[in-house]
């Protein structure tokens, strides 16, 4: 017959090994999630970190920076090469001013608004983003004088007589 003291010290080792099991494996579920979430921290940071140095690059060149979109507004977004160039010309600017304000070649703004190319990722956010941009921000952001605004000409004719 075994000693009641084995028996005894071998039912205290199973019981504190399913207690620290149970206890280990809620913190192990803890830990998976915050090593995820740090994970996703890191990508951004670097994401960040990588649109901070193409923002210097454009800043030392002399280029006006980028305007962009939030990602909801991106999927939202319906672009197609008639809303560029109505954009384009709400703005009051040229294809070569358009182009310089959304870091882009003259021909391929050229290819949006003929159709036949169209706008990804970066630049496609940045034409979003661009909607909520005034005509005299934009020339600001181009260093061009602001538009004059033309007078409205009233029309001669008979006016109301007051009684």
């Amino acid at each position: 017959m075994p000693n009641v003291a084995s028996v005894l010290r071998e039912e205290i080792k199973r019981l504190s090994r399913k207690e620290i099991r149970q206890s280990t494996t809620r913190l192990k579920g803890k830990v998976i999630a915050l090593s995820k979430t740090v994970s996703r921290q890191r990508n951004k940071v670097a994401g960040l970190e990588k649109e901070i140095a193409q923002l210097r690059k454009m800043v030392m060149a002399g280029k006006p920076a980028p305007i962009a979109a939030p990602a909801e507004a991106l999927k939202k977004a319906r672009l197609g090469p008639r809303s560029i160039r109505a954009q384009r010309n709400r703005l009051k600017l040229t294809q070569a001013q358009y182009a310089k304000l959304l870091c882009v070649s003259s021909p391929t703004i050229l290819a949006w608004e003929k159709g036949k190319s169209t706008p990804r990722g970066e630049k496609l956010a940045a034409l979003v983003g661009i909607r909520k941009v005034s005509p005299a921000e934009a020339r600001q952001r181009l260093g061009l004088p602001p538009v004059a605004r033309k007078k409205k000409k009233r029309k001669k004719g008979k006016r109301k007589k007051k009684k």
